[in-house]
Formats: C-alpha cells, sequence, structure tokens
C-alpha cells in the first residue's frame, strides 16, 4: 500500500507573525525544545534549511524588502502577512527521496502562493515535513485571503499538488474528512495507540490543545502513524438493539472539548430556586373560617324563643342595609313578635 502526502496551508496574520514563524522553522524558540515538547532537540542538527536567508531576523526583513518593492503601502492589522505550506511524509519517509521531493515542493509552493521567503525541512520530529514560507504578493498587491480561499479552493489546491508533486513520487492523496461515528472511532484509536506507545505529547503543555485537534479531525493523524482511514470511512453503520437505545446516554458530550464547554455554561448558570430571584417567601398563617350556627328556622314569621334558651337577632336584611330611607332602618322593631302572639 502506498504512503500518503499531507499538504496543510495557513494564513498568516499580524504584525511581526513573518519572525515568529521563521523562528519556529529554525527552532531558534529555546521554550520549544524542552522535554515535554515534540521536538527532539538531539535531532535538530538533521534539519536542513533548503531556502531563504540564514536568520529569522533576515527572512522578515526579505519580506519587507519584497513589499516596499512592490510599492505596497501599510496593512492592516488582519491582512495575511504570509501563507504557510506544510508538506509531511509518514513517520517511515514513505520510501521517497526526501529532498528531491521537498525541492519539488517547494517549486509548486512558490507557484500557488507567491515567491518563496523561507524553507526548512524538519527531521527532529515524529514525522519527516517541510515548512515553506511564501509572501503572497501578485502584481503590487498582498492577496493571500484569494491565495488560500475557503474550502472549495482548498480543495482544489489539494487536488492540483496531488497531480503535479505526490503523484510522480508515488503517494496516495490522503482521505476525505472523516465525519460522524468514523471519526469519533478514529480518534478514539489514535489516542489509544499515543498512550500505549507512551508518546512524549501526551506529556506536553500543549497536550489538550493537540487532543483536540485529533478528536477534532484524527485522519491526518491517524495517518501519519500508518493506520489506514480509508476502510474505516466505508464502514457499514451497526444497527441498533432495543437494550442499546434504551441505556444510550443521548446527546451528551463526546469529546473532551465538549465536556469543557458543558461545564463551563453549567457552571455560569444561576442555581435553580427561590434564592435565585432574590426575594424571600412569606408564610401566612391564616385560622379557620369561622361560620355562625344558624339557630333559625326557614319560617318567614320565625317562632319565640324557647324559656332558658338565649334570645339570637336576626341579623338586617341586605335591603336595611344598602337602603337610605329612615323607615327601613335596623333598628326598625321586627315583626315577627305579631306573629307570635297569634300562635298563643
Amino acid at each position: 500500500m502506498s504512503a500518503a502526502a499531507f499538504l496543510r496551508v495557513k494564513k498568516l496574520t499580524g504584525a511581526g507573525i513573518v519572525k515568529v514563524a521563521a523562528m519556529h522553522n529554525r527552532r531558534a524558540i529555546v521554550a520549544e525544545l524542552g522535554a515535554g515538547g515534540c521536538i527532539d532537540a538531539s535531532r535538530c542538527a538533521l534539519n536542513v534549511t533548503m531556502e531563504g536567508p540564514d536568520t529569522p531576523q533576515a527572512v522578515a526583513e526579505l519580506a519587507q524588502g519584497l513589499m516596499d518593492a512592490a510599492g505596497v503601502g501599510k496593512l492592516r492589522k488582519d491582512a495575511v502577512r504570509a501563507v504557510e505550506a506544510v508538506f509531511s511524509l509518514p513517520p517511515d519517509g514513505g520510501g521517497v527521496d526526501h529532498a528531491a521531493y521537498f525541492s519539488r515542493c517547494i517549486e509548486w509552493a512558490s507557484t500557488a502562493f507567491g515567491p518563496v521567503l523561507s524553507a526548512d525541512a524538519h527531521h527532529d520530529e515524529a514525522a519527516p515535513h517541510l515548512h515553506v514560507l511564501c509572501l503572497p504578493l501578485v502584481d503590487g498587491r498582498m492577496v493571500g485571503s484569494d491565495l488560500v480561499g475557503g474550502p472549495a479552493k482548498l480543495r482544489a489546491l489539494q487536488a492540483g499538488f496531488h497531480t503535479a508533486v505526490a503523484q510522480g513520487f508515488g503517494l496516495k492523496r490522503g482521505a476525505a474528512k472523516l465525519s460522524g461515528r468514523n471519526r469519533a472511532g478514529t480518534a478514539a484509536a489514535v489516542l489509544a495507540h499515543l498512550r500505549a506507545i507512551g508518546d512524549p505529547a501526551m506529556k506536553s503543555a500543549m497536550w489538550p490543545a493537540i487532543r483536540d485537534a485529533i478528536e477534532r479531525d484524527p485522519r491526518p493523524f491517524a495517518e501519519s502513524i500508518g493506520f489506514d482511514v480509508t476502510s474505516a470511512s466505508a464502514a457499514p453503520k451497526p444497527a441498533k438493539s432495543f437494550t442499546s437505545i434504551m441505556v444510550s446516554r443521548g446527546k451528551g458530550a463526546r469529546t473532551h472539548a465538549e465536556a469543557d464547554r458543558r461545564d463551563r455554561a453549567l457552571m455560569g448558570r444561576k442555581p435553580i430556586g427561590f434564592e435565585a430571584v432574590g426575594e424571600a417567601l412569606e408564610v401566612v398563617e391564616t385560622s379557620p373560617i369561622q361560620t355562625p350556627v344558624k339557630t333559625g328556622t326557614l319560617c318567614s314569621v320565625g317562632f319565640s324563643p324557647a324559656k332558658g334558651s338565649p334570645t339570637h337577632t336576626r341579623p338586617p336584611a341586605m335591603g336595611h342595609l344598602i337602603s337610605n330611607d329612615p323607615q327601613h332602618s335596623p333598628e326598625r322593631p321586627a315583626e315577627p313578635e305579631a306573629c307570635t302572639a297569634r300562635h298563643r
């Protein structure tokens, strides 16, 4: 099975970014050479500067000199100052002549992205690769965004590079970006492999970012360690049983990055309850309704009260309460007494 060729393109923005990128490519950043990084400092002597000045400062001055000669004025803060193309081979080198392959990559990059500022071949990491810094200068204008473009333009660049360079060295084109179940499975396999071999990257301070990049798009990482993701992409989706559906955790966080975002969102919310509204609840104790005992009868005239029993006065009629007529005053004697006399 032929090895795969990798191409990554990145737009570099911000003042001073050309010098910073050149410092990384020339291994001039001491902090990157620590024991916890991905760079093997004992192998830095194997790196080769294939194009460009000797120092990072000279690389930045070359870029500025080319822009001045072309009459480029002051750039915006977010303007693309350079385009970096990274050409990678598998860890075993893919069985190709590194020098010849990287030379062709430099030629292709200069055609695609403009004048080459520097080109550095690295052999001090897990896989041999080449960094090429290009100045996106076309007809006196800096057009980095146009040269890189969006997803469609990037796919066209990948196809053009494979046809013009990689195919001639017997290298295959990398598989398309994985998605869904295949992406999660491939990412899990890559992480398991790194844990099994005790990869130094897992002890690096950059490991969380590396892990998130693997979970987001594991294809380049899988191919760099020799995993064949083509067959994994075509694997059929297994049917779910009733048991698996019932015990499924649903659409929860499936990656570390998703879990971190979920936890931060939950911690930022207000607690649910009465304290969240800042008001205390007041409990009002109420006594039961006192309903008076009715001792009268349904007779409209009434009866004389029994001897020895308390006398109950009937409440005034509603008409007496709302009437303004003095004759209907509540103090008017009740008429049932006459009826009572007749009953006697």
